[in-house]
C-alpha cells in the first residue's frame, strides 16, 4: 500500500480515537455539588474534582465537575457530608400586562397589608437588608439600590422582568408616582443567580445564599422553586437561618382549582422555610396557589402591579408576589421591634395574621394573612421587646463584673441579632473595657513565658488564653504565644531535620525525646506526625 495512503488512514485512526476518549470521559462526568466538614474533606474534594466552578466558603461546600469513579471514592470519605447533582429551579409565576389607575399608596394589596399604617408611623423598614435571589433587577426610577451581584452574567440586570416586580413589591420608593413598596427605605440587595430564561442552578443559588451570609443580611427573598426538593439547597437554607436570617419563599403555582393535595414545590416546604400561598382581592385563595401542610402565610398574590423592565409598570400574579410582600412586613416588624430574634418575629407575625378559611391553621392560607398593626395593638410583641433589650442589658452588667469566654460569645450572639445599630455599639464598647482588663492579665502571663520559654510557663500561658473571649487582642496574644512555642521547640525541631536528613536509631531516639518534651500543642502534634511518616 502506498506510503502517503497509509499515513492519512494513521492520522484519521489517531484523529478519531483522541475525539472518541474525550468524548467518552465527558460522558462520565457529573456536575455535583459537594459539602465537606473540615479542611482535610475541603482538600480531598479538591484532589477529585476535573474542575472546581464553585467555592462557597461561608457554607463549606464546592461545586466541581468529577468522574464517576472518583464521585464513588468521595462518597465513602468521612468528610464529606453530602454528594449531589447540580439541578435547576425555575421560576413560579403567571403574568400578564394591565393599566393601572390607582395612586401609588392606594393600590389593593397594599391596604390588604395595613402597610400604610406603619407608614403613619414612620415604620418604614429603615436599616433592614434584604436580598432577593432572582433574575436580577433593572435600573428604575422607583428603585433605589444598595447593592448587587450576579453569579450568572456580568451585571444583575434583569433581562426576565420577574426580579424587578418582586424588588418593587417590597421597597419602591414613596416619591408620587409608580408604586409604593411596604418596607420603602430597607436596603435591597440583588443576587441574580436565576438566567433571563427563568431558570437557574441549584448552584449559583447556593452561591447567592452563601453571599447573603457573608453579608450579614436579614431577609432572603425566593420566589421561585421545583417540586423536586435539592438536599444542597436545603443545608444552605438550615444554615442561613442558623445565621439568624428570615427566608421567605413563594408556595408555588401548582395548586388545583379544587386546593387538594400537597402541592407545595421546594424550598418553600422545608421547615427552615416561611411559606407564603396566594389570595385575591376577596381574600380568597387563588385557583393556582398551592397547597400543603408547610404553608405558614397567605398574602396578595392577584393583580398585583409593581416595577417592571425599561422602567415601566406591570401586573403580575402568582405566589412569587405574595412572598414579597411578607418580606415587607417582616422589615418593618424588624424596624419596629429591633431586639426580637429571627424566631421571635416569626411568632410575632402570627399575632399579626388575621384568619382566613377554616377557623385556625389550615393547608390554605397556614396561619392567615398577616397585617400590620400599630404598637398599641400589638402589646405582646412590645413586651417581648423591652424584655429582650432588659435582658441584653442585665447580661452586660453581669460580663462587666465578672468577664467570661462563654458569657462573652452569648451575649455577643444576642447582640448580633439586635438590629438598633445604636445600642449594639455602646453594649460592645462597654464589653470591650472588661476584655481589656482580661487581657491585660493573660498577658502578664504571656510576658513570663516569653521570659522564660519553659513547657510549664507555656502551659500556663496557654489557659490564660483560652480563657479570653475571641477578639482581635487575642489573636495578637496567640500569635506571640506560638512565637514563643518555636523558640522552646527549636532543638527539637533541629533534631528531628537531623533524623529526616540522616535516619539513625541514634538520631530518631533523640528527636523523639525532645519531641516529648514539648508541651501539649498542635506544634507537638505537628512535629509527632512528622516523626512517625519519616
Amino acid at each position: 500500500m502506498d506510503r502517503k495512503i497509509i499515513g492519512v488512514i494513521v492520522i484519521f485512526l489517531i484523529v478519531t480515537l483522541t475525539g472518541f476518549t474525550s468524548n467518552t470521559y465527558a460522558k462520565f462526568e457529573k456536575n455535583v455539588i459537594v459539602q465537606y466538614s473540615s479542611m482535610e474533606g475541603k482538600q480531598a474534594v479538591l484532589s477529585s474534582a476535573t474542575e472546581v466552578l464553585l467555592d462557597l466558603e461561608q457554607l463549606q461546600m464546592l461545586s466541581i465537575k468529577i468522574a464517576d469513579e472518583k464521585m464513588d471514592q468521595l462518597k465513602s470519605h468521612p468528610e464529606i457530608i453530602l454528594i449531589e447533582e447540580n439541578q435547576t429551579f425555575s421560576i413560579q409565576q403567571q403574568f400578564k400586562v394591565a393599566s393601572n389607575s390607582s395612586s401609588e399608596k392606594d393600590l389593593w394589596n397594599l391596604k390588604a397589608i395595613n402597610a400604610n399604617n406603619a407608614w403613619a408611623e414612620g415604620i418604614t423598614g429603615k436599616g433592614i437588608k434584604i436580598a432577593i435571589i432572582d433574575s436580577g433587577v433593572s435600573k428604575h426610577p422607583d428603585l433605589n439600590i444598595t447593592d448587587g451581584v450576579s453569579f450568572v452574567g456580568d451585571h444583575y440586570n434583569d433581562g426576565h422582568g420577574h426580579g424587578t416586580h418582586i424588588a418593587g413589591i417590597i421597597a419602591a420608593q414613596h416619591n408620587d408616582f409608580g408604586v409604593a413598596g411596604v418596607a420603602p427605605n430597607a436596603e435591597i440587595y440583588v443576587v441574580k443567580a436565576i438566567e433571563d430564561d427563568g431558570f437557574g442552578g441549584v448552584d449559583k443559588i447556593i452561591q447567592g445564599i452563601d453571599w447573603a451570609i457573608n453579608k450579614k443580611m436579614d431577609l432572603i427573598n425566593l420566589s421561585f422553586g421545583d417540586l423536586e426538593s435539592s438536599v444542597a439547597l436545603h443545608e444552605a437554607i438550615r444554615l442561613a437561618k442558623q445565621k439568624g436570617i428570615l427566608i421567605v419563599a413563594a408556595s408555588g403555582n401548582e395548586g388545583t382549582d379544587q386546593g387538594i393535595g400537597n402541592t407545595m414545590i421546594y424550598p418553600a416546604r422545608h421547615e427552615e422555610v416561611i411559606a407564603v400561598s396566594s389570595v385575591n382581592q376577596s381574600f380568597q385563595r387563588s385557583t393556582f396557589s398551592s397547597t400543603g401542610a408547610a404553608n405558614d402565610f397567605a398574602a396578595p398574590g392577584e393583580e398585583i402591579y409593581s416595577t417592571y423592565l425599561n422602567g415601566g409598570y406591570a401586573t403580575y400574579q402568582g405566589t412569587s408576589l405574595a412572598a414579597p410582600h411578607i418580606v415587607g412586613l417582616l422589615a418593618l416588624l424588624m424596624q419596629q421591634y429591633a431586639y426580637l430574634t429571627a424566631d421571635e418575629l416569626y411568632e410575632g407575625l402570627k399575632l399579626y395574621a388575621e384568619d382566613l378559611g377554616t377557623v385556625g391553621f389550615d393547608e390554605w392560607y397556614g396561619f392567615g394573612m398577616p397585617k400590620y398593626q400599630t404598637i398599641t395593638q400589638s402589646t405582646k410583641l412590645f413586651s417581648l421587646n423591652e424584655s429582650n433589650m432588659q435582658a441584653i442589658e442585665q447580661a452586660v452588667q453581669a460580663f462587666n463584673q465578672k468577664p467570661t469566654a462563654i458569657q462573652f460569645t452569648s451575649i455577643m450572639d444576642k447582640l448580633n441579632q439586635v438590629r438598633d445599630k445604636a445600642f449594639r455599639d455602646q453594649k460592645q464598647k462597654e464589653m470591650e473595657k472588661a476584655v481589656a482588663i482580661l487581657s491585660k492579665s493573660a498577658e502578664k502571663v504571656l510576658v513570663t513565658f516569653e521570659r522564660s520559654p519553659t513547657k510549664y510557663n507555656y502551659t500556663k500561658a496557654s489557659e490564660a488564653l483560652q480563657s479570653l473571649p475571641e477578639t482581635a487582642t487575642k489573636v495578637t496574644l496567640d500569635e506571640r504565644l506560638q512565637a514563643g512555642l518555636l523558640v522552646l521547640a527549636k532543638p527539637a525541631i533541629e533534631k528531628l531535620e537531623r533524623y529526616e536528613n540522616s535516619k539513625t536509631k541514634s538520631n530518631y531516639s533523640q528527636a523523639k525525646l525532645a519531641i516529648q518534651r514539648l508541651p501539649k500543642s498542635p506544634l507537638k502534634s505537628e512535629l509527632q506526625v512528622r516523626l512517625n511518616q519519616s
